[in-house]
């Protein structure tokens, strides 16, 4: 979190534990309401968290000082993966059985509105506007390239106004937005690393990496 802290998943102990890395002590655990927390995202202000519990369709939303179970939300069918907007006005789960992206409120955590895609989404980052989400998951059974697709959805418009079409590898990992010139990074458990032009989701650059690369992250 902005504050040093750092929050991980527990996921047999249904909880997030707080780990303070200067004292290297575990400060506290928060309870989950689920053994399957997989991902989780925060407020800006760490106020707030909202966990993925993946096989049990669900969300977990968590007060943090209070270190309190709020709130569970039903998400229809397994989830996966999180995200929180730029503004912390919305977190935001990937449905890949239900090809869709589910937008719930921050402000009273229900489904505000689902995005559509032509395949299986898995994860999803925003741009630092918040004006479009990219997310990364499966093409449709059949489509050409098979493996790693790529959507670029407008929030205003709730639709996808950009989709890959080059070979990406398999294995949804990683996605991650540069904060340094924009571009779109994904990992591919296949062993590729690929940069992505933010506009049209054509490759830029794509470099061997030791196999199965999961999440991405940037330094500041």
């Amino acid at each position: 979190g902005p504050s040093g802290m750092l929050y991980v998943t527990a996921e047999l102990k249904e909880s997030i534990l707080l780990v303070d890395p200067k004292a290297r002590t575990i400060g506290g655990t928060i309870p989950t309401g689920s053994n399957a927390t997989h991902f989780f995202a925060m407020t800006s202000d760490q106020k707030k968290l909202f966990t993925s519990n993946v096989s049990a369709a669900t969300v977990s939303v968590i007060d943090v000082p209070a270190r309190t179970l709020v709130t569970t939300v039903s998400t229809g069918s397994g989830n996966q993966r999180m995200t929180v907007s730029p503004d912390d006005r919305w977190f935001v789960t990937s449905i890949g059985q239900g090809r869709k992206m589910s937008f719930f409120r921050t402000s009273d955590y229900q489904l505000d509105f689902d995005g559509a895609l032509d395949g299986s989404p898995f994860v999803a980052r925003f741009s630092p506007d918040g004006r479009f989400v990219y997310n990364m998951g499966n093409a449709p059974r059949g489509a050409t390239p098979a493996g790693i697709r790529v959507w670029k959805v407008d929030v205003a418009s709730r639709k996808a106004v950009a989709t890959s079409s080059d070979t990406l590898g398999t294995g949804t990992g990683g996605i991650q937005v540069s904060p340094f010139n924009g571009r779109v990074y994904i990992s591919a458990y296949s062993g590729q690393v690929t940069a992505l032009d933010p506009d049209t989701l054509k490759v830029v650059k794509q470099f061997p990496v030791p196999a199965t690369p999961d999440g991405l992250f940037f330094g500041r």
